[in-house]
């Protein structure tokens, strides 16, 4: 089966979500950061033209899928788009919008490898703070139904 890399990045608001997709930039939090170790190290392996979602906790969604279109800034730091400091900025260029959201219990009717397998679905979407700049691999039919619920 055809396996992609599909990078999840979360946020705590949508609010933040919006100001993110308007600004075409995601980073990571500065408390974040501090709390798993070596993310910049991972942040190198981020690519121009990778794939990514992003993840709401405040709602538990899915929402606008973009590509990569900068690699992580290693020594940057964010203080106009979010409130505080955001490190590892990258730009991203949005193939959808916020106002599209995928509630995460709604997965395994969607996604074809969750639909006959036993996994759940934070074992395919990795949205855990250790996961950071780790990309999920997901077959190609997974990412394809995502971007059409995330597009319509």
């Amino acid at each position: 089966m055809n396996q992609i890399d599909v990078f999840v990045f979360s946020s705590e608001t949508l609010t933040n979500i919006w100001a993110g997709v308007g600004a075409r930039l995601w980073a990571v939090g500065e408390k974040q950061k501090r709390k798993v170790g070596g993310a910049k190290t991972k942040a190198k392996a981020l690519q121009v033209g990778a794939l990514g979602v992003l993840y709401c906790t405040e709602n538990r969604c899915f929402t606008t899928p973009f590509v990569v279109s900068s690699r992580p800034n290693l020594d940057e730091v964010i203080k106009n788009v979010w409130l505080g400091e955001w490190v590892l900025p990258f730009g991203i260029h949005p193939l959808g919008t916020p106002r599209r959201l995928l509630p995460r219990d709604q997965l395994r009717l969607l996604l074809p490898s969750l639909s006959y397998g036993k996994r759940s679905w934070n074992q395919v979407l990795y949205v855990a703070p250790t996961t950071i700049f780790v990309p999920s691999k997901l077959l190609a039919t997974d990412w394809e139904a995502m971007l059409r619920k995330l597009q319509e």
